[in-house]
């Protein structure tokens, strides 16, 4: 009985297991693959390929400043580019780089003056700058109200306009090839299939599997990710089958703030061209985009220091990068780095007064405050200049060059009566890399204790009678000519005797006059305590010293001045003769150049 029953359970259970396999449906082979092209290992080999493109593509739209080339894969054409106006070379852990400018000179708006010294602005406060900019030029361009007069920020666009992702007003641009986002995503479509395989997986599940097209790629870029959509098309064959295509959906996001880092640095060079005083090195944290991680290095004068060597001398040798990186993004497991290349730019000093008076019946000391700016934070020197004989009116005095760092003009001119009348002077300030900007004002001193006070007019009688004899090689018993004496009610000074005359000696009076009144004799006179000879007006920088040209090889006035703006033709004394020559203001304001003669106006 038990042998029959358990045979009958047996013979059931078997029959129960082929009526539950006559159930089941066949496997379908193309099914199989759908589910690892759509949710298996081929889906999880593409998105890691993904990944991998994206995280380079990045990496390098970070290190060359937005910007992919061809030669890497990218699509923008190197040789089509200009070095020193469209990127800069860059060397770094022995890896090159080609890093794209991010901040230039403003070209849009023509009420910016690139001349010296009306730069920024002829006859404006620095403080005024921002108005004329708004009423002038906002709406210059289509960007124009980030810019200011301290520079144009040239940065690709973060992504299409027609795009949303992070994009700010100012990160989104009409011209589609140049945004990071399609360079992101040619990037992609381009590297990507190098790195897909499906031939081990075909092989394996004996299908073809091949691809119709190349992938299309589309990079949503937020301010804490990006995000990667392709669509693959793929035909997919089996023996004695007909194939089947179908496009396949696969997404990879990377924890990368490129959005972030975009915008923190695109308001960072916005603030910077506007706000003369704004210290990108010290102030990057007022950005409201600036969150934890975020760092923020300049790498000054980058090319020279890539190539110190004078045959790699150019304008845009001093010429910055400034480096943003974010501890909290990991592209290739390293921070992400993104450079862009700032333009040095010129300082700029706050507008003085045409005319400072001084009287000494109230004071015995000359103050004037002055303040001078460079918009790329490296520091300015300031210098005193005056016209007149030699090293001109107090302009090697101690106690000026004391002060003068502090932004302070400070002169002690008590009753020295060489001190009275007009002075013309200037204050000159200069970046760490030579540009400059300077302003001449007059300092007037007069004394309203006395009741014949030395005036102008006074002086100009006088200072052409003492020129004509003293030049003329006669002897110097007073120091006005013998023959035509000024009325004594007009210049006392120069009336009174030789014992009685506090100007006696001519070459002190000469000083006077010509620091009075220096334009009177068309031409100057030699250093005090030597002959009151003639000298050339004071010399000027003309231009730019970045532009400067190899005048020493121009024979002749007119090839030095008028091709060469910023050569002058000049007279120098060697030993006992003259030589004349070509040279440039870089020469002529070196500290141990002789005295110069500019025998032609500068163009």
């Amino acid at each position: 009985m038990f042998v029959i029953f358990g045979l009958i359970l047996l013979i059931i259970f078997i029959i129960l297991m082929a009526i539950r396999k006559m159930a089941e449906p066949k496997i379908n082979p193309l099914r199989g693959v759908l589910n690892e092209l759509e949710t298996g290992k081929i889906k999880s080999h593409v998105t890691a390929c993904i990944k991998e493109t994206a995280e380079n593509g990045i990496e390098k739209i970070g290190a060359n400043g937005g910007v992919i080339y061809y030669f890497e894969g990218g699509t923008i054409r190197f040789n089509e580019l200009v070095l020193g106006q469209d990127y800069i070379n860059y060397t770094y852990l022995d890896d090159p780089y080609f890093v794209s400018y991010a901040l230039k000179k403003n070209s849009l708006c023509n009420m910016i003056s690139y001349d010296i010294p009306d730069y920024p602005r002829v006859s404006t406060p620095l403080d005024q700058i921002s108005v004329i900019y708004n009423n002038n030029c906002m709406y210059a361009s289509f960007y124009s109200a980030y810019d200011g007069f301290y520079g144009e920020n040239v940065m690709n666009k973060l992504c299409y306009v027609a795009r949303e992702s992070a994009c700010e007003g100012f990160a989104k641009g009409r011209d589609l090839g140049l945004t990071i986002q399609k360079q992101l995503e040619d990037y992609v479509a381009n590297k990507l299939p190098l790195c897909v395989n499906f031939s081990a997986f075909a092989e394996r599940e004996y299908v073809n599997i091949t691809v119709v097209r190349d992938p299309t790629v589309e990079a949503n870029i937020h301010n804490s990710e990006v995000v990667f959509i392709v669509q693959y098309p793929l035909k997919i064959t089996f023996e004695n089958q007909e194939p089947v295509t179908r496009i396949f959906d696969y997404e990879a996001t990377l924890k990368v703030r490129l959005g972030l880092i975009y915008n923190f640095l695109y308001d960072l060079l916005s603030t910077d061209s506007q706000d003369i005083t704004f210290d990108i090195n010290t102030a990057f944290i007022s950005s409201p985009y600036w969150r934890q991680g975020i760092e923020l290095r300049r790498v000054e004068d980058a090319y020279f220091n890539t190539c110190p060597s004078v045959t790699c001398f150019a304008p845009y040798d001093y010429d910055d990068i400034l480096e943003i990186t974010d501890r909290k993004s990991l592209v290739n497991g390293k921070p992400f780095l993104f450079r862009g290349v700032v333009e040095n730019r010129k300082p700029a000093l706050d507008l003085l007064s045409v005319e400072y008076t001084f009287d000494l019946k109230n004071t015995n000391v000359v103050e004037i405050t002055f303040r001078g700016y460079d918009p790329d934070d490296t520091g300015v020197t300031y210098h005193f200049l005056s016209q007149g004989p030699g090293a001109g009116w107090r302009e090697n005095d101690a106690q000026i060059l004391q002060w003068l760092q502090d932004g302070l003009l400070k002169i002690s001119i008590g009753n020295r009566d060489y001190s009275k009348g007009g002075h013309d002077v200037a204050i000159l300030v200069t970046d760490d890399n030579g540009l400059y900007d300077y302003q001449w004002f007059k300092i007037k001193i007069i004394d309203t204790r006395t009741n014949r006070p030395p005036q102008d007019d006074c002086i100009r009688h006088c200072i052409y009678h003492a020129c004509t004899h003293y030049t003329s090689g006669g002897q110097c018993d007073v120091c006005v000519g013998r023959g035509m004496p000024p009325p004594v009610d007009e210049c006392p000074l120069s009336s009174m005797e030789p014992k009685q005359n506090p100007y006696k000696d001519c070459i002190k009076w000469c000083w006077l006059a010509n620091n009075v009144c220096w334009d009177v004799c068309h031409g100057g006179f030699g250093e005090y305590g030597t002959t009151c000879g003639r000298c050339g007006r004071p010399i000027m920088h003309s231009g730019d010293p970045e532009k400067h040209v190899d005048c020493s090889q121009k024979s002749s006035p007119a090839q030095c001045n008028v091709h060469y703006p910023d050569c002058f033709w000049v007279r120098h004394q060697v030993d006992y003769a003259y030589a004349e020559e070509c040279l440039n203001d870089t020469l002529l304001h070196t500290p141990e150049a002789p005295a110069y003669i500019i025998l032609e106006e500068e163009i």
